[in-house]
């Protein structure tokens, strides 16, 4: 009986906390979408890749955001998905494999709207990895340019939706290649 009453006790004490708000599901951390783009001297005509990679992915299914960035230095060229989201062949099977879908990349005032969806049998990523690849092409500006993100969401496979944290690059376009043209020697006989 005693048992019964202290376990009777405990179970009202724990419906109180429950009904008061003092218990509360556990809330998955959010993920980071991080830029990142080759280190050093970059040329200020030369493409130029910067990849999207994730960290601390739960079951990843889907991404968008604004891409911001300084047109006078770079014009976006193209995106394309990186593996780790998934396959975006046209002969993905969805029975078997995540297969992407890219969303974008669509002109706004702020910037341009990029975003890719995952759909399949297979889970979701999870941990990290690239999501996609961004090519951007030097306007042959020189300087330092920072390319960021903005209005971020990310969904798991289940469509839950999750404002993830970000992180810019800084690219340095420092270099304009060389146009040396070399003549003959000329001499005098």
């Amino acid at each position: 009986m005693r048992h019964t009453l202290a376990l009777a006790f405990t179970f009202s004490i724990l419906a109180a906390v429950a009904v008061l708000g003092g218990v509360r599901p556990s809330a998955a951390s959010a993920p980071t979408l991080r830029l990142a783009a080759s280190t050093g001297d970059l040329s200020a005509l030369a493409p130029l890749t910067v990849e999207v990679r994730v960290l601390d992915a739960t079951d990843l299914g889907a991404w968008e955001f604004t891409l911001v960035y300084d047109r006078s230095f770079l014009t976006l060229t193209g995106m394309e998905a990186a593996s780790g989201l998934g396959n975006d062949q046209p002969g993905c099977d969805p029975s078997g494999e995540r297969c992407v879908l890219l969303l974008g990349p669509r002109p706004t005032l702020d910037g341009m709207s990029l975003g890719a969806v995952s759909y399949g049998a297979a889970p979701g990523l999870n941990g990290e990895g690239v999501i996609a690849r961004l090519h951007f092409q030097p306007t042959g500006r020189t300087g330092s340019t920072t390319v960021s993100l903005a209005d971020a969401l990310v969904t798991d496979i289940q469509g839950q939706a999750i404002t993830p944290q970000t992180e810019a690059v800084t690219v340095p376009l420092g270099h304009m290649p060389s146009h040396r043209v070399f003549l003959p020697s000329v001499t005098n006989q």
